[in-house]
């Protein structure tokens, strides 16, 4: 994989100015969507380390009440 990554890259370097062109809204939603899937990740990892303390957290987050009082 590495080779062929060097070899396309050396055939046409990249622009200045195409490097800058991000849409910014594309880019935030990207983003959007890789952080929910970590916290997907993350709260499947917790669930199978130890069940009971997971439900237990979502117990209480439950109990919690919505506005501080």
């Amino acid at each position: 994989m590495r080779l062929v990554a060097g070899i396309s890259t050396r055939l046409q370097a990249p622009a200045a100015h195409t490097l800058g062109c991000v849409d910014l809204g594309q880019w935030q939603d990207l983003r959007r969507q890789l952080e929910c899937a970590r916290q997907a990740r993350t709260a499947r990892t917790r669930f199978r380390r130890d069940p009971d303390a997971y439900l237990a957290a979502l117990e209480r987050q439950a109990q919690q009440p919505a506005l501080p009082s």
